[in-house]
């Protein structure tokens, strides 16, 4: 989909069939730089969930907690580690959304996660290489969403759904310059990251909280 457009069609069968579509043309191995290094890689999936609120396209993002070891109340899509257990990467999304805030468990969300595809890996500032899984996770709701949120405390303080034309609003973006390595490590190409993220307290606020069901 092309982000600058402010009207988005309904995540129809056919929409999705596009998306898994074009996911599939643009699938591509991982870069040389991580190719290789067998055990030795360390390697995670974050599931990007495509849904639908009140009939908008949309996505949806966890508020971590504060109580988690690493990324303590950042926002983000649920995902983690790869376990060996792990049939590929795209079981590693899926049980780990399952674990976060119960995607794919019927009593929280009676929608089984419909994978689409994934989007190229990219190398976290950690070096961890992270692939992004697109699943489609059906309509969600309030009281979807307070089930979410309360599935796993531990992990997940809150789910909320941002609709895609909100994501898409330009007023909604902003460019930080982030600093991950002292001055004097500057010779290092991970020592700072020019990045153009979204002002994701903004958009969580735009998300939630949602009507009452």
């Amino acid at each position: 989909p092309h982000l600058h457009m402010k009207r988005f069609r309904p995540l129809t069968t056919a929409a999705l069939d596009g998306i898994a579509r074009r996911l599939t043309a643009r699938a591509r191995p991982h870069p040389p730089e991580v190719t290789g290094g067998g055990e030795g890689r360390r390697e995670a999936a974050v599931l990007v969930p495509l849904c639908s609120l009140d009939g908008q396209p949309a996505l949806l993002f966890t508020l971590r907690s504060s109580s988690v070891g690493t990324h303590r109340g950042q926002v983000s899509f649920p995902g983690g580690m790869r376990d060996h257990s792990d049939r590929d990467l795209e079981h590693t999304a899926l049980r780990e959304a399952a674990e976060e805030c119960g995607i794919g468990v019927p009593s929280v969300l009676p929608f089984t996660p419909a994978l689409l595809g994934t989007a190229a890996p990219a190398m976290s500032i950690t070096s961890v290489l992270v692939t992004p899984v697109v699943a489609h996770i059906g309509e969600v709701d309030g009281a979807a969403l307070e089930r979410m949120s309360c599935f796993n405390a531990h992990e997940t303080e809150r789910a909320f759904a941002v609709p895609l034309r909100v994501l898409a609003d330009p007023s909604a973006r902003t460019t930080h310059r982030v600093v991950t390595a002292p001055p004097e490590a500057a010779r290092s190409d991970r020592s700072t990251l020019e990045q153009d993220v979204h002002r994701m307290n903004a958009l969580y606020h735009a998300g939630h909280p949602l009507p009452s069901q």
